[in-house]
This record gives C-alpha cells, sequence and structure tokens, in this order.
C-alpha cells in the first residue's frame, strides 16, 4: 500500500509539474492574450475596448519580520507582468494577467496567472452616488514559485471575493479628484484565509497627467509566525501570520493617441512575519485599442 500511495504522490507531482510548464509556455506563444494587470478601480473602462498592459517592477529588501532563518543576503527582485482587460455594455469586466519573476532564490519564470471578472452595479459618472464594483479573482501558482519568500502569494490556487467602492468629483468634462476603497478576502486551497485593502487618492490635470497616494494594507490569518526562509522549507504563505502597511506615490502621463505611461515608488512602513522596509519601483505603459 505504501509502494502504491508513493506511487500515485509522485504521478500527482509530475502532472502539476506538466500542467504549470505548459501553462507558462502557453502565455510565452500567445503574448497579446496576456497583455495586463488585475483592476482595482470601481470604473470599468470603455466598453468593449481592450486595454493592453505591460509593467516591470523593481525591488530590493533585506529582512524577513520573524524569521527563524534570515535571508543571506540582500534581495533584489524583479517582476514583469502582462495583461489584457475587457468591460461590455452590460457593466461586466473581465481582466487577466501574467507575470514572469526572478530573486536570488528563484532563477527568471513564469510565477502565476490570474483572471477576474467584476460587475459594476453603482456608477456615480452615471449618476449614483457612488461606484460599486464586486468582483471573483483567481490566481494560480506553480509549486516552484511558492518556495521563494517573495513571492507574495498563499498556495497554488489563490481565490478572492473583492470589493471596489469610489466618488469621483469632476469639473467640465474632466475628472479632478477621486477616492477609492478596494478590498479583498480570499483563500487558497490549502492554508488560512487572508484579507487586503488599498486606499487611494488621485488627482487629475485635465486628462494628461494624474497623481495618486496610496495605502496597502495585507493580513493573512495564519497560526503561525515564524518564517523560515529557506527555499527546502518555505511552501507559501498559507499557515503565515502574516501583516504588512505600504505607502506609494505614483505619477501617470496619458499620451494623446498612444495610451498612458506611469511611474510608482512604493515603501513599506511595517511588517510582522513578511518581508520589511522593502522599496519597490514601478513603471508600467496602458495601451487601450480602438475598432
Amino acid at each position: 500500500m505504501r509502494v502504491i500511495h508513493n506511487g500515485i504522490k509522485r504521478k500527482h507531482r509530475r502532472f502539476l509539474s506538466l500542467f504549470f510548464n505548459s501553462l507558462g509556455y502557453s502565455f510565452l506563444l500567445f503574448p497579446l492574450a496576456s497583455l495586463f494587470s488585475l483592476e482595482v478601480i470601481p470604473w470599468l473602462p470603455q466598453p468593449y475596448q481592450p486595454q493592453l498592459f505591460g509593467s516591470y517592477t523593481y525591488s530590493t529588501y533585506r529582512d524577513v519580520a520573524n524569521a527563524v532563518r534570515q535571508l543571506s543576503a540582500r534581495s533584489h527582485d524583479q517582476e514583469l507582468q502582462a495583461g489584457i482587460g475587457l468591460a461590455t455594455m452590460t457593466h461586466w469586466a473581465l481582466d487577466l494577467d501574467v507575470e514572469f519573476a526572478r530573486t536570488p532564490r528563484f532563477d527568471f519564470g513564469f510565477r502565476s496567472v490570474g483572471a477576474q471578472i467584476r460587475k459594476q452595479l453603482y456608477n456615480d459618472i452615471g449618476g449614483d452616488f457612488l461606484s460599486f464594483t464586486p468582483g471573483l479573482l483567481l490566481r494560480i501558482v506553480p509549486p516552484k514559485a511558492l518556495r521563494d519568500v517573495s513571492t507574495p502569494y498563499h498556495y497554488q490556487f489563490n481565490g478572492e471575493v473583492n470589493l471596489a467602492l469610489g466618488k469621483e468629483w469632476s469639473q467640465e468634462i474632466y475628472w479632478r479628484c477621486r477616492l477609492y476603497n478596494f478590498t479583498g478576502f480570499g483563500i487558497a486551497n490549502r492554508g488560512s484565509p487572508w484579507v487586503r485593502s488599498l486606499v487611494a487618492l488621485g488627482l487629475n490635470r485635465e486628462d494628461q497627467l494624474e497623481f495618486q497616494t496610496s495605502l496597502w494594507y495585507d493580513r493573512g490569518f495564519g497560526d503561525q509566525t515564524g518564517v523560515n526562509t529557506s527555499p527546502s522549507v518555505f511552501k507559501g504563505w498559507k499557515s503565515i501570520d502574516h501583516r504588512s502597511l505600504d505607502i506609494g506615490v505614483s505619477f501617470r502621463y496619458l499620451f494623446r493617441y498612444w495610451g498612458s505611461f506611469t511611474f510608482e515608488v512604493r515603501r513599506r512602513l511595517y511588517a510582522r512575519s513578511f518581508p520589511e522596509k522593502v522599496t519597490f519601483f514601478l513603471i508600467r505603459y496602458e495601451l487601450p485599442l480602438s475598432f
């Protein structure tokens, strides 16, 4: 019986490895189908106008808070993300994205793929007092990526229910100021749930230049506080009682015909059982397509 059980486990691991490898290669073969980043704002783009996204993020940190085995050197991480989003006339929206990463513990490769579907129930631009958009998200992560403490996901299949709520104030034909919140409640196929929340304030100058400041809070409800950073031991954040608070500022320049370019800086203010004092630098390009 033990021999049969071990054989089944080996076949299961082999199946997962082949599945994730083929998934990563499929996104390399179809780049336009994977150009985007999952949205958090409650406002939807123009109906049937696909939004293509591509971003590069560099982040660095030295320590993991409450580590029982600390990193041997400063971590310098790089991430590429690409995706696409599409909204309909009936106020539904679908977002997809794919991530590739390189860190000292993870050679450059496929890190995750995500899909999100949302429904805008209220729209303050259309006359409602607030915009309100709930959604469902699924993110799949290969086992190899989960062995890196820089991978921020709980386990292989991560599901989330999220809510976005916001208000815009306009002057003439442009929005001048907007305030919104995004909150997600999730759980993976193994481990404890999590909650993450974003509060952001944005300013707009005639749809040419946008400024935004934001606060991100993440909390995992695991029963362990110690973090062993060794790739041979660490297998995702599913069982860790982790917490973090980030502050960020971003500038977005909108071209007349060729989309927009965003630069963002984010700093981790607080961490418990999570990478601490992390600094993020992000550049992002967005291109709406019209047919």
